[in-house]
């Protein structure tokens, strides 16, 4: 989908150009196209996820992934990795201003040079792997339960209560 889209956007296009030019260089690893199987495996061989978005993501699975795998996110606190991402470092944005950039990378260097201890990276794995679909569609379900049980006591009037 990526690769069909370049052709009508410009800055897809410049950033399949940054990566190709970029991906051989030492210390880089460049997978292509792979599976879950493998993408899993990668997860658990990283020490930081850098995510410098501007884009609003409504859920971000990948955030989620991440952290299960003990991987310590860096990204942009706005969007849903607001609430998405709780551990790492959610910084300010916008992420196309020079400045947060830099603070950015600034993070993710010292991230790299200073990894997290084993027991919060437990602590991040035990939280996001809490975070399953039943989990999400209880809390969804309690919710609405709960507010279903105030809308119907409010439209009780308090006199037939009594009677």
């Amino acid at each position: 989908l990526f690769l069909a889209n370049m052709e009508h956007d410009a800055s897809l296009r410049r950033i399949h150009e940054v990566v190709e030019a970029n991906k051989d260089q030492p210390g880089i690893r460049w997978n292509g196209k792979v599976g879950q199987d493998v993408l899993a495996k990668a997860y658990a061989d990283a020490g930081v996820w850098p995510y410098m978005t501007t884009f609003p993501e409504i859920h971000c699975i990948t955030a989620l992934k991440v952290q299960a795998h003990g991987v310590v996110p860096v990204t942009v606190d706005d969007f849903a990795l607001s609430e998405t991402v709780q551990f790492g470092e959610k910084l300010p944005g916008p992420m196309d201003d020079t400045l947060n950039q830099r603070k950015f990378i600034d993070r993710v260097i010292h991230l790299l040079k200073n990894p997290w201890p084993r027991e919060k990276r437990l602590e991040m794995m035990r939280w996001a792997r809490s975070k399953t679909w039943d989990s999400v569609i209880g809390a969804w379900e309690s919710r609405f339960l709960a507010d279903l049980s105030k809308a119907s006591e409010a439209k009780v009037p308090a006199t037939s209560l009594t009677s």
